[in-house]
């Protein structure tokens, strides 16, 4: 596996960093990291995935050259799920108070238009501009609905629990809370 049983990748910046790994039924490794793209903020870290072979070596098939950039939004705590057709779902929270959810091809290469708004959708809440939104974790059940836990936070003074859930065509799901969101002190 890589070189000595390591594999080191360059995401785009000098201050590239790690965050979490799927493995996918055929053995290749899907791997989420960050980078600083946008040299003018550096507070913006893009979230970057990495398909890697079962050798190590990045899997140039998909993305562009192996890497898929996803650029939707302003990301607190991305994270990603594969479905169970090889679909990959990535979910990230926003500080306008609202999970956003982007769903490629198996691939890495399209975004999925049956899913959301051309592949993106969102769990808005109640809060407004000063609520900040992270995402902690992901889940897909086995009815391809998206279940996303994370945290709230009000300009540091407080954070809260929130749980979310999308249908499997991105729309909040109001059958399992209203408005699809539930926000929890």
């Amino acid at each position: 596996f890589g070189t000595s049983g390591a594999v080191v990748t360059d995401l785009g910046s000098s201050t590239d960093t790690g965050n979490s790994l799927l493995i996918q039924p055929d053995g290749r490794i899907l791997m989420l990291g960050y980078a600083q793209l946008d040299q003018n903020n550096p507070n913006l870290r893009t979230p970057i995935i990495v398909r890697y072979n079962t050798n190590g070596t990045v899997d140039t098939s998909f993305g562009t050259d192996g890497k898929l950039v996803v650029t939707i939004g302003t990301f607190y705590g991305t994270q990603i799920a594969l479905q169970s057709d090889g679909r990959l779902v990535i979910v990230s929270g926003t500080n306008h108070g609202q999970y956003v959810a982007v769903r490629y091809d198996a691939n890495g290469k399209n975004t999925d238009p049956s899913f959301g708004t051309n592949g993106v959708a969102v769990v808005p809440s109640f809060a407004d501009d000063f609520f900040s939104f992270g995402c902690s974790d992901i889940v897909i059940q086995p009815d391809q609905k998206i279940v996303v836990v994370g945290t709230e936070k009000n300009q540091g003074n407080f954070t809260d629990f929130v749980i979310a859930r999308f249908n499997s065509n991105g729309t909040p799901d109001t059958s399992f809370i209203a408005n699809g969101i539930f926000i929890m002190d």
